[in-house]
């Protein structure tokens, strides 16, 4: 998502085409709008790469906190696993900690 994101203008690619947060807000779902615009903007800041996004979307989607996670110390793994892998990745980019610490 962030990379479909247009600092420049506030745009999203959507469809093949760049669209302003007012034609998303002309549906009728302004604070939703407002959110995914917002950390649009702030993941397009962090400036990760692809495989960076891949490992960082993957650690926040496996938290074993949510309150439907059966076996929660198997998904805990798994995001560590992911968290090793995701610093090997920022690692070998030359990135350091603060990179995420944006």
């Amino acid at each position: 998502m962030c990379r479909a994101y247009n600092p420049v203008n506030h745009t999203l690619l959507f469809d093949g085409k760049f669209a302003s947060a007012q034609l998303f807000k002309a549906l009728g779902c302004d604070d939703l709008v407002n959110a995914v615009f917002d950390l649009a903007k702030s993941m397009r800041g962090l400036q990760l790469t692809e495989d960076e996004m891949a490992l960082f979307s993957a650690a926040v989607l496996f938290s074993p906190d949510r309150p439907w996670i059966s076996d929660r110390q198997q998904v805990q793994r798994l995001q560590g696993k992911v968290y090793q892998a995701l610093q090997r990745c920022l690692n070998r980019e030359g990135a350091n900690e603060h990179k995420l610490n944006k």
